[in-house]
């Protein structure tokens, strides 16, 4: 559904599993964002405070000020959907992991997305 444009029909895993050999999530946005949109506080807050990686990074990001009145900026092949929309991906499994599940994993053989909707 996100694919930059109708004509990509790559599913939305197939470049993921060259990244995720250890790793556990990966956290990010699914629409334009800004540059200095003030989450990274409110983020790192989250996991301070011992919230899982992907739970604290919606939180942050769906409650960040810069994206209440739901600006929209043009992406790929014409649209323009609201900005600031996270996304997630995580190893099967990890997406509850906390900032201190440290361990690596073996390469990845399922990964789950998460994502808000427009």
């Amino acid at each position: 559904m996100d694919a930059p444009c109708a004509s990509d029909s790559r599913p939305w895993w197939h470049p993921w599993f060259n990244v995720f050999k250890g790793l556990h999530t990966v956290v990010g946005y699914r629409t334009i964002m800004y540059i200095d949109d003030d989450v990274g506080g409110p983020y790192g807050v989250n996991l301070r405070f011992g919230a899982p990686v992907v739970s604290a990074w919606f939180n942050a990001t769906l409650s960040a000020p810069d994206y209440f009145f739901r600006p929209t900026a043009g992406a790929h092949c014409g649209n323009s959907p609201p900005m600031g929309k996270p996304s997630t991906v995580s190893v099967c499994g990890r997406q509850n992991d906390w900032v201190y599940d440290t361990s690596a994993l073996p390469p990845a053989g399922c990964l789950i997305n998460f994502w808000q909707p427009n």
